[in-house]
Formats: C-alpha cells, sequence, structure tokens
C-alpha cells in the first residue's frame, strides 16, 4: 500500500510547544484516523508542525489533514481563543 504523508505548519512560531497542546493534537490525529477507517502509521510534532503518515494515496492524505486541521483549529480556538493552524 501506497504511504502518503502530510504536514501541518502551525500559525505562529511554537504553536505546538506547549505539551497540553501537542498531546491533544496528536491524540485527536489518531482518533480521526479511527474514526474514519484511515490508518494512521506515525504521527510525529516539533514545536510548530506536526507530520501524519496515512497508509494510503495523497487524496486520502490531504482529505485527512483538511479534517484534521478543521477540528484542531475549532478546539484551539475554542479554548485558547485562536487559530492553531493557518486558514485554507
Amino acid at each position: 500500500m501506497t504511504a502518503s504523508v502530510v504536514t501541518l505548519t502551525t500559525l505562529y512560531e511554537g504553536g505546538l510547544a506547549e505539551p497540553a497542546v501537542r498531546r491533544n493534537v496528536i491524540a485527536a490525529a489518531r482518533a480521526l484516523g479511527e474514526r474514519t477507517g484511515v490508518e494512521v502509521a506515525d504521527v510525529s510534532a516539533t514545536d510548530s508542525a506536526l507530520s501524519v503518515t496515512i497508509a494510503g494515496d495523497r487524496l486520502v492524505a490531504m482529505g485527512f489533514a483538511a479534517e484534521l486541521r478543521r477540528a484542531t483549529n475549532a478546539w484551539h480556538h475554542a479554548r485558547f481563543g485562536a487559530d492553531l493552524w493557518p486558514s485554507g
């Protein structure tokens, strides 16, 4: 099966530096994979980016990234009053 990597870069430097934010975003990626039946092979994060490896083609990975961005932006905005990722 094809593997595809998508990377989301935070709106501001250090957006994922806070351990609780990073943990929640990584957990959201894994949970989204479980809910949608998309195999998440790997998730890694730096202080300013999240990379997700999907066992699937590029189109599946892009759709996954879009939904992950939407969901985690909504969570981050509700909690901190600001977006985490740049708008589309």
